[in-house]
């Protein structure tokens, strides 16, 4: 299930990257755990959040893996 979590991420964050309002999108794989991530993503302003959650790439990311999440996702 990490690999899929994994290969989803990385095409969402690849496809993110492209956006004019990100400047950085990272996934980290916790060392301890390797079921845990964290996902940083940088915005270059405060609309631009709004707008990546409005594109196929998020939403298709969100659709994958949202049975993979231990907890609902809080952002």
């Amino acid at each position: 299930m990490e690999q899929a979590f994994i290969d989803a991420s990385i095409k969402n964050a690849t496809a993110s990257q492209k956006e004019s309002g990100i400047v950085r999108f990272d996934l980290l794989q916790n060392n301890d755990d390797n079921t845990k991530f964290t996902l940083i993503e940088i915005y270059s302003n405060p609309d631009a959040p709004a707008a990546h959650k409005e594109t196929d790439h998020y939403k298709e990311w969100r659709d994958t893996v949202a049975d993979m999440m231990n907890t609902p996702r809080s952002a």
